[in-house]
């Protein structure tokens, strides 16, 4: 076969591309073989050097199929920085060396004071983070291990009593520091509070023969004795029992509603916390490192379980 008007494709001498068994494109007096293409008007073939095999691709790929070196042409094996070869997937045309990588000796933890782990330990030396519901305190090292040390935030709730002069509260205790009420038979005297506390006082005003009451189921006033026989209302907190009469004072009974706080936990197999609980009932949690594997729940705590992924 002549070969003539010969177009290398690939830098190099022509011997260096013979001994890669690197293609070339040319056309021949005695036709076109391989797979033609037009150009300038000159019809031209691919083909392989007499005597050398075609070479397979190579791809250098992590477990997900991203590369993690440049593509090769030929069976070359490649030492990568950081990685370990896992496996080799090949073809006649194409050779896939799949890598991992290389377990780091470094490691970093986020654990609470006492030890109570917060975000279970993973590889590498991670900087200190924001965590919801906690403080950072400082950050230890032992060896190749890295411990960022937290304390749960302090809970501070507020709250607004109303009360009379001697101290009893007339109505239902409020969350949060709220002005003062209207409560029928009483006269708003003066106002004091603390961090956590705000206290309205009221000086009763001379009663009438007719009175009405608002208790507990054990007698405690909810709302003081007032001028006038009054009709059962709604206590915030509270469900309304009965009405009794003693004499010329009307007695409303309630009892107290029960307060349900729901809550969700995420955990590992072991019971550990791996973020902290939230209020309540929320879905499973995208953790890094960890595969959501059940959900358990009663009236209160919904509790989701994790497994931790096998590299």
């Amino acid at each position: 076969m002549q070969i003539k008007n010969a177009t290398i494709l690939a830098a190099g001498s022509f011997a260096t591309l013979l001994a890669g068994g690197v293609s070339a494109q040319a056309e021949t007096k005695d036709g076109l073989t391989g797979q033609t293409v037009d150009k300038n008007g000159l019809k031209r073939f691919a083909f392989n050097a007499v005597g050398v095999d075609k070479q397979p691709r190579t791809f250098y790929v992590d477990e997900n199929g991203v590369p993690v070196a440049s593509n090769a042409l030929g069976k070359i094996p490649k030492d990568i920085p950081g990685y370990e070869l896992v496996k080799t997937n090949e073809t006649p045309d194409e050779i896939h060396y799949v890598y991992r990588v290389k377990p780091q000796a470094k490691t970093t933890v986020f654990v609470e004071k006492d030890g109570k782990v917060i975000i279970p330990e993973s590889y590498g030396e991670l900087d200190k983070r924001d965590i919801p519901g906690y403080n950072f305190v400082e950050t230890k090292v032992e060896g190749d291990k890295t411990s960022h040390i937290y304390e749960k935030k302090e809970v501070v709730v507020k709250s607004t009593v109303h009360v009379d002069e001697e101290g009893n509260s007339l109505i239902p205790e409020e969350f949060g520091f709220t002005g003062k009420a209207s409560i029928p038979g009483y006269v708003h005297v003066n106002t004091t509070e603390t961090n956590t506390e705000r206290k309205h006082v009221y000086k009763k005003i001379p009663v009438e023969i007719r009175t009405t009451v608002y208790v507990d189921k054990t007698g405690k006033v909810l709302i003081p004795e007032t001028l006038g026989t009054l009709e059962k209302r709604d206590l915030p907190g509270y469900t309304f029992v009965e009405t009794k009469t003693e004499g010329n004072k009307t007695i409303h009974v309630y009892e107290m509603t029960p307060y349900i706080i729901k809550a969700t936990s995420h955990l590992d197999e072991e019971g550990n916390n791996l973020i902290p609980e939230e209020f309540g009932f929320t879905n499973a949690a995208n953790i890094p490192g960890y595969t959501h594997k059940s959900v358990t729940e009663d009236e209160i705590q919904r509790t989701h379980v994790y497994t931790k992924k096998i590299k």
